[in-house]
């Protein structure tokens, strides 16, 4: 089985500062000594059809109109009348500062894009189960007449999609290969899977085919992607952080002048993602671990991700789709497919893992 290239916490990430200065300094030297170079075979005419540089004004020119790209809010004339809640309740809690996702896709098969919106909370949060203080999902329907002006229609109280959910992230595509886009739906305490049953109907698959990961795992993002090549939609699904209220209000961040305050998930411990593999009878094996994509400090052995975005491309263009996931506070990861069921994280030698420093970039999303 292989394993992830172990990269560490800010121990590490000194070191990989350290390199990156290193690396920098040597650039310099080498940049002065090239430039002292020819400067010096420029002086004495070395270099064939290197020209001389005159002196003077230089000619002016003028500069090419940017393009003007203009956008009207046509929300609520196109029938969209979504309002996001995120469940604030005066605690300032951590869940409370992430927006929700939303996905364009064909439901009902009539060869337009319908939009799906998914909530966070109507008050407070907690883990778990889901309750009445979770957010519905809103389902709207495109309903725009050819050469028309864009119309959408609410159709979330017949679609199976309006159980109470704290949500976050949403991926879309036909897991069960019946021609239908089905969806997934990430949240704080568990995710859930629907099955598009044609018509903007839907039903809740999710204990059966095995994809609600864990009743306190905060999850982000997801894509469907075939990462084995065996003709069906596998799921990559991002964790954030270990949370719940109670060690939120603990660690309680503080604002000078301000008191509580929202911040940073640097005292939050980190997670591993999922990866449930598609078995081809409606149920799904959740198989991250021995795919290789548990990366942990090489220092304390905990779990390093604090995962909000992810990407599947075949970077390396062999045919086996690879996995960009960013990180917040802490470096992104680069996961390259081998072909095996396996992936091997190379985030550093990539270059995407850090920023030009050697820094982490704080990156919550990916596109």
């Amino acid at each position: 089985m292989a394993q992830p290239d172990p990269i560490g916490e800010p121990d590490e990430q000194q070191t990989l500062r350290a390199l990156w200065r290193a690396a920098l300094m040597l650039l310099i030297v080498v940049a002065a000594v090239l430039g002292v170079f020819f400067w010096q075979a420029h002086r004495q005419g070395s270099i064939a059809g290197l020209d001389a540089v005159g002196s003077g004004v230089g000619q002016e020119r003028e500069l090419s109109a940017v393009p003007g790209v203009g956008f009207t809010d046509i929300t609520e004339e196109a029938g969209v009348l979504f309002i996001h809640q995120n469940g604030a309740s005066g605690e300032k809690l951590l869940p409370e500062t992430m927006g929700s996702g939303v996905a364009f896709f064909d439901m009902d098969g009539d060869g337009d894009a319908d939009l799906l919106f998914v909530n966070g909370a109507r008050s407070g949060w907690a883990l778990p189960p889901h309750d009445e203080n979770g957010g519905p999902l809103t389902l709207c329907r495109n309903d725009t007449l050819p050469g028309g002006a864009p119309r959408f229609v609410d159709i979330t109280g017949d679609s199976g999609l309006s159980g109470p959910l704290r949500g976050m992230g949403v991926a879309v595509g036909d897991h069960d290969g019946d021609g239908l886009t089905d969806v997934y739906v990430t949240a704080v305490g568990g995710n859930r899977l629907y099955r598009n049953l044609g018509s903007g109907r839907f039903v809740d698959v999710t204990q059966p085919s095995g994809t609600a990961g864990g009743n306190e795992d905060w999850s982000t993002s997801a894509a469907f992607l075939d990462y084995d090549r065996d003709g069906d939609l596998d799921l990559f699904v991002c964790n954030y952080v270990r949370w719940s209220r109670e060690l939120d209000l603990r660690i309680d961040y503080q604002l000078a002048g301000v008191g509580r305050a929202y911040g940073p998930p640097l005292n939050f411990p980190g997670t591993v993602p999922f990866l449930f593999r598609n078995e081809g009878n409606g149920r799904f094996t959740e198989v991250a671990g021995q795919a290789g994509l548990h990366v942990r400090s090489r220092s304390s052995g905990e779990p390093l991700a604090k995962s909000l975005g992810v990407v599947p491309v075949d970077l390396d263009q062999d045919g086996w789709l690879d996995l960009v996931v960013a990180n917040d506070t802490v470096q992104n990861f680069v996961f390259r497919n081998l072909g095996n069921g396996t992936f091997r994280e190379i985030g550093a030698a990539s270059g995407l893992a850090l920023d030009a420093f050697g820094g982490t970039r704080g990156a919550m999303g990916i596109d």
